[in-house]
């Protein structure tokens, strides 16, 4: 008898999942300002610290935010004058009397935008990024090309969902993954010009899907709806038949109510419960190195959680991984899987053979 086909559609969190700060990111500011000598009296001392900058940064941030929703995009702003405003707004009220009235220093907005476009402001998760989604994507018959052993699907098919502007493909991409750069509302000759100077450069006519780490992106900045909302879901789910070419012989349908959809994310209230409103399996990892995501739920004295969604929670670790079944996750019953880590997931992919 031969299994049923099993195609996955998998995607990611961003932020707090795939890469998090190497610092917290008021430190991060006030160190590059320093360098550019922002706040320094004439003695080398501060005239502010990181805790001010955090304050001033929440200000600077929630008033750009309420005067041009959406990183400024509805306005033709764009997040990087959207952003470059919010470090402007940032340090301005910081500046002693002998530094007011003057503009701040040239290059200290572009500094701070390379900063987080890049791996340079963040550090990813053990292993490292790249053999996760390498080992990810071998799960797929059609990239298997070993076939040593049978692969537990037929296609897989690997996206990113994140409350973010459009900087996280190229984040990405300077961790060494091989990113598509494709993107929802965008069609592929329109996204590389966006990205011309960065390091995403594959095509879908020039690298077919399979070549990739990160077949697509669902940018709440281009969807225009965020997480919990399940239309940002929905437009992820949209997405597959732009991924698999036509011409790609499946063992399966491109309607994605066949498929098998899991969403992997740090914060409970957004990822969770966006998740499984949408239909989908949430796959729940709340630590990253050992710190809990911001927005998370925390257990009561007696073990339970206080959750919004109908659903058991099944905990998958390193000891666990052979005693959860295919049927645990991917039955009849609503679950929530809370795992300790992204390779402790891969790995259990992995054994469903």
């Amino acid at each position: 008898m031969t299994r049923t086909k099993r195609n996955l559609l998998i995607c990611f969190d961003a932020f707090g999942t795939l890469f998090k700060p190497n610092r917290p990111v008021d430190e991060q500011y006030t160190a590059v300002a320093r360098k550019f000598g922002v706040g320094l009296n004439p003695d080398g001392t501060s005239t502010f610290n990181s805790a001010d900058v955090a304050g001033s940064f929440r200000n600077a941030f929630k008033q750009s935010a309420k005067e041009y929703p959406n990183y400024g995009r509805a306005v033709g702003m764009g997040a990087k004058a959207w952003w470059t405003k919010v470090i402007h707004d940032t340090f301005i009220p910081l500046l002693p009397p002998s530094q007011q009235g003057k503009p701040l220093p040239q290059g200290l907005a572009p500094a701070l935008l390379h900063r987080f476009q890049s791996s340079e402001g963040y550090h990813e998760p053990s292993p490292g990024l790249k053999p996760l989604f390498h080992r990810l994507k071998s799960l797929s018959s059609q990239t298997n090309t070993e076939k040593q052993t049978a692969a537990p699907f037929d296609n897989v098919v690997v996206g990113v969902i994140t409350n973010s502007d459009d900087r996280v493909p190229d984040i990405l991409s300077d961790f060494g993954l091989r990113v598509s750069p494709l993107r929802y509302g965008t069609d592929v000759g329109e996204s590389l010009s966006r990205t011309a100077s960065s390091t995403i450069t594959r095509t879908a006519k020039e690298e077919p899907a399979s070549g990739n780490d990160i077949d697509f992106h669902c940018i709440s900045y281009d969807v225009g709806y965020e997480k919990p909302d399940k239309r940002i879901f929905e437009a992820a789910e949209g997405m597959v038949g732009r991924v698999i070419p036509s011409s790609t012989s499946l063992n399966g349908s491109l309607d994605t109510k066949d498929w098998i959809k899991v969403f992997v994310g740090d914060e409970y209230r957004h990822d969770v419960v966006g998740a499984m409103a949408a239909g989908w399996v949430p796959v729940w990892i709340p630590e990253m190195d050992g710190k809990v995501g911001e927005g998370n739920i925390v257990a009561r004295p007696d073990g339970h959680y206080d959750v919004d969604v109908e659903g058991e929670i099944v905990m998958m670790d390193k000891s666990t991984i052979k005693d959860v079944k295919w049927g645990n996750i991917f039955g009849s019953r609503r679950v929530v899987v809370k795992c300790s880590s992204l390779e402790v997931l891969v790995d259990w992919l992995a054994s469903l053979r």
